[in-house]
């Protein structure tokens, strides 16, 4: 069931993070499994942080090249 959820969200998503959480029961209550599956999460995080920083600077190159397209385009109204 999560695995279908995951892989229909997944497809919208520009990077997977998939954190090795098997060791983690889903319904976990505990806080030392849960801190670990904290620590198995910032872990893998930290794997793709690089393409998750490269993603956000490709992004906001985006956004401003967008922005300067569309301001050069268009007629600048002033009011007073």
């Amino acid at each position: 069931m999560i695995a279908a959820l995951d892989a229909e969200q997944a497809k919208s998503s520009d990077i997977l993070i998939y954190p090795n959480m098997d060791s983690i029961p889903l319904l976990a209550k505990d806080p030392v499994l849960l801190k670990k599956g904290v620590d198995i999460g910032e872990a893998a995080t930290d794997r793709k942080m690089s393409a998750i920083t490269q993603s956000l600077a490709a992004a906001r190159d985006d956004s401003q090249a967008d922005r300067s397209s569309a301001s050069a385009g268009s007629s600048q109204i002033a009011f007073s």
